[in-house]
């Protein structure tokens, strides 16, 4: 079991989430699985993380961070300050 970190600050946010999301893919560039996490907390830096397996033919991973809407009104100010993507295997 692999974890993914990223810290974020969430200003400020209506009707939405901010999601550490990752897609895996193999050595053709298809997707074989992806990993979502999400948080709506405001105030200081949050966590992100995912504790997850990696897919036995991922070779490489793309990684987003997403402020996602949830209704026709959200809005958000997320921080995304010196990103950094950590691969624990603890």
């Amino acid at each position: 079991m692999e974890s993914y970190i990223q810290q974020v600050q969430i200003k400020e946010i209506k009707e939405s989430s901010v999601q550490l999301y990752i897609d895996f893919m193999d050595t053709q560039n298809r997707i074989v699985g992806a990993h979502i996490t999400e948080n709506s907390a405001t105030g200081e830096y949050v966590t992100l993380n995912i504790r997850e397996s990696i897919p036995g033919t991922a070779t490489t991973a793309r990684v987003y961070i997403i402020l996602r809407s949830k209704s026709a009104g959200a809005m958000g100010n997320v921080v995304v300050d010196n990103a950094r993507f950590e691969y624990v295997t603890k």
